[in-house]
């Protein structure tokens, strides 16, 4: 019961870390994109 208790863990353990990882990955990338609009001068658009 305990080794399957410790699978879930970790498979969830791993699964949240995947998601965090994309959404830092996410904001990175759109944080370096916005940086390259504003060097090209173009204006802001939301």
């Amino acid at each position: 019961m305990d080794k399957v208790f410790q699978s879930v863990f970790y498979l969830f353990l791993i699964i949240i870390l995947f998601k965090l990882s994309t959404f830092a990955y996410r904001v990175i990338r759109e944080r370096r994109y916005m940086k390259e609009l504003a060097q090209s001068g173009m204006p802001y658009i939301d």
